[in-house]
């Protein structure tokens, strides 16, 4: 095992108003992210050149689309700076998105969520678990079905 995540996590709920008539409820969570200093560091005064070496285009943003270079960067640095400010250890909002009451939660503006993986991962070494969920609901069902002596193809 690892270490503990590190991060404290709050929920809020809001109301929102819909079409001027309609409530629905919205959760927002409050998450304190925390980065290890001294990559933050580095990574708010890096050069754009140093970070093209390690840019890979085929990173997607959050919309699907491939993220620029340069709107990482600018995401990494702005993100790293205000880390410093609050001492490493910086507040993050995170909700549904638009319209929406369950799924997946994003960040509001820009977090560690937003942030290319191979950047976040030096950020938070040691400090957090990185879960993929892609596939998860099938690697939950074929654990059971193995525990159970269910056969199950894979």
């Amino acid at each position: 095992m690892g270490p503990e995540p590190s991060a404290t996590t709050t929920c809020k709920k809001t109301t929102e108003t819909v079409n001027a008539t309609a409530i629905k409820p919205v959760y927002i969570f409050t998450a304190f992210e925390t980065v290890k200093p001294d990559i933050c560091d580095k990574l708010a005064t890096m050069s754009f050149k140093d970070f093209l070496t390690f840019w890979e285009p085929t990173e997607l943003n959050i919309e699907g689309n491939q993220e620029t270079a340069i709107n990482q960067f600018n995401i990494i640095t702005q993100y790293c700076q205000e880390q410093q400010k609050a001492n490493y250890n910086l507040e993050r909002k995170y909700t549904y998105s638009a319209n929406a009451t369950k799924g997946r939660i994003f960040v509001e503006g820009f977090g560690l969520q937003r942030i290319y993986n191979q950047f976040r991962g030096c950020l938070c070494d040691g400090l957090y678990y990185d879960l993929d969920m892609v596939a998860a609901h099938h690697a939950i069902l074929l654990y059971i079905c193995r525990k159970k002596d269910i056969p199950a193809p894979i």
